[in-house]
């Protein structure tokens, strides 16, 4: 198993938010250079699926043992030690008693602890037995980091199964940079690199676009590839909007996500992985498209077969993706049209209790209603997620034409300025029914609200 992905992250499983954030901060401290995730205790399929257990160096989780609970908490315990290479798993315990610890323990769990028990020293003594088993070959315990001569990490900043990104300084430009990290020695990326980071690499060089990251360098030293990259420190654009909420144009952001398709098209690329995490924000406002690794030129993704095209995110992929059939431009509008679904009312287009259920939802559901308020966009959703792609627009010419038409629809102006350099707030098209109302926002809307009718007919 690879000891980079190992260190990458640490996976806290539990439903009190205040656990979470207490385990994880006691975590970030002793292992600076692990990034840590929380998720709500979901079902052991969706865990195993989304979550990739393989990649994590540790697993807490918090179940309870109570008579009603008990049998639940076990099958899911089983479910997760059975997983293939699994890490150390920290057991938390609500009303748990001592032969709750023996019978946890035999399934293969690295540690029990009581809730009520649960103190720091409790912490640093797993922290100090899960170190133990990571030993380098020198004896010493590894905090982590990669080591990656010319470049200073400072943190993680994300984690997926193949590689980790680290918020990083450059001595040789002399700034901050994002350093994509991959364990060529790992068994099931070894003499890949070729289809992996260094594809990536000359994809990116060759897409001339404001919309796609900068690419840097590409290097390799004795175990790493590594990619280096524009740092983007405000993130993606659901956290954007989520943290400005009026002061920012849902429209605006996704017509620039279009723009950098039509880009990336015009290239002969295909991107294959739109989604909320790969579009981030500069700091002027311009959205870039990030993570070209299963990106393909045209004419490769229109043969199909490829076991890579189908490694996107099932909340955004395309039917024919998923499928792992012949792709073109039109899987990148698809994708797009989930986005733009997404930013505007909240929710993903197509949810399920599994991959598989989700990916079927994509097949057989009709495209998604933007409702009433938003109704002026539903264009985008019907000519993006029909589920053939001769059904959906001819390319991303035509998507950005449809954008057009809806906001001089929603707002009055007849054009959008395409001939003005790129600006954040443009007020042809900082329409309010671009925006979640913040009154709606404020209330706590969950993910199965639809936050769009926060937005007045007047606001449309």
């Amino acid at each position: 198993q690879s000891t980079l992905l190992m260190k990458s992250s640490l996976l806290i499983l539990g439903d009190g938010p205040n656990f979470c954030e207490w385990f994880g901060l006691h975590a970030s401290t002793r292992w600076p250079y692990v990034l840590v995730e929380t998720a709500r205790l979901n079902s052991i399929d969706t865990i195993l699926e989304v979550y990739q257990p393989v990649k994590y160096r540790l697993i807490a989780v918090r179940l309870s043992f109570s008579v009603e609970a008990a049998e639940q908490s076990y099958e899911f315990l089983t479910r997760l030690v059975n997983g293939e290479d699994h890490p150390p798993i920290v057991v938390i315990a609500d009303d748990g008693h001592e032969l709750h610890a023996v019978q946890t323990m035999k399934l293969g769990v690295f540690d029990y602890i009581p809730s009520e028990r649960l103190a720091k020293s409790q912490l640093d003594r797993v922290f100090d037995a899960i170190e133990s088993l990571s030993e380098n070959e020198n004896g010493t315990a590894n905090d982590g980091a990669p080591q990656i001569p010319g470049y200073t990490i400072r943190r993680p900043v994300a984690a997926t199964y193949t590689s980790a990104v680290y918020w990083a300084f450059s001595e040789k430009l002399r700034k901050d940079v994002a350093l994509k990290v991959l364990d060529i020695s790992y068994a099931p990326v070894a003499g890949r690199r070729e289809i992996t980071m260094w594809r990536e690499h000359n994809i990116m060089r060759r897409i001339a676009s404001p919309h796609v990251a900068r690419v840097y360098e590409y290097g390799e030293t004795s175990d790493l590839a590594y990619l280096a990259m524009e740092y983007l420190p405000r993130g993606s654009i659901q956290k954007v909007i989520e943290e400005a909420g009026q002061s920012v144009s849902r429209l605006e952001l996704l017509l620039g996500v279009a723009q950098g398709l039509r880009e990336v098209h015009r290239a002969g690329y295909v991107h294959l992985d739109i989604k909320p995490d790969n579009v981030l924000i500069r700091a002027d406002g311009t959205p870039v498209l990030i993570d070209f690794g299963i990106s393909r030129r045209v004419s490769e993704a229109l043969e199909g077969g490829s076991k890579d095209i189908r490694m996107g995110s099932p909340y955004y992929m395309s039917p024919e993706q998923a499928r792992g059939q012949s792709v073109d431009q039109r899987a990148d509008l698809y994708s797009f049209g989930a986005l733009w679904y997404t930013v505007f009312t909240g929710r993903k287009p197509y949810r399920g209790n599994s991959v598989i259920e989700i990916l079927e939802a994509h097949e057989r559901m009709p495209g998604p209603s933007m409702g009433n308020a938003l109704r002026h966009y539903q264009p985008i959703i019907d000519g993006t997620l029909a589920t053939s792609p001769n059904d959906r627009f001819a390319n991303s010419d035509a998507l950005i034409q449809a954008i057009e038409a809806c906001s001089a629809a929603a707002t009055g102006v007849p054009r959008l300025d395409m001939g003005l350099p790129w600006a954040p707030r443009k007020a042809a098209v900082r329409s309010e029914a671009t925006r979640i109302s913040v009154d709606a926002a404020s209330q706590g809307a969950d993910e199965t609200q639809d936050l769009s009718e926060g937005i007045t007919a007047n606001e449309a």
